[in-house]
């Protein structure tokens, strides 16, 4: 499992645009070579949509890019907003809540 920290790559406590989320995914392919990308969120105080969604496009252009469809996204003490969660299911992938709270995203199988 690689983990990218989203504080110490995108050097903001507050992550709420496309722009902010395209800072940080160099270290999101860096961390496809494993089965997982994890983005830990430790540190950081508020996620928006637009970061948010923005972040699950550059998910499936990794699985594109990659040809890695069983690749999930997880996100270490998620976020808490439905709104978000409604996100997934439009860009298409599925979203399912650990016993810890964190979030796993992946494609569907017939996607």
């Amino acid at each position: 499992m690689t983990t990218v920290n989203l504080s110490t790559q995108s050097g903001k406590t507050v992550l709420i645009t496309r722009p902010a989320a395209r800072v940080v995914a160099p270290a999101m392919q860096a961390a496809a070579g494993g089965s997982e990308i994890t983005l830990n969120t430790d540190g950081i105080l508020r996620i928006g949509v637009s970061f948010f969604d923005e972040a699950l496009l550059i998910f499936n252009e990794i699985i594109e890019e990659t040809g890695k469809e069983n690749l999930q996204l997880i996100y270490h003490k998620a976020p808490t907003m439905q709104s978000l969660k409604n996100l997934v299911e439009n860009r298409g992938l599925t979203l399912a809540e650990s016993d810890a709270g964190d979030w796993i995203i992946s494609r569907p199988e017939a996607f």
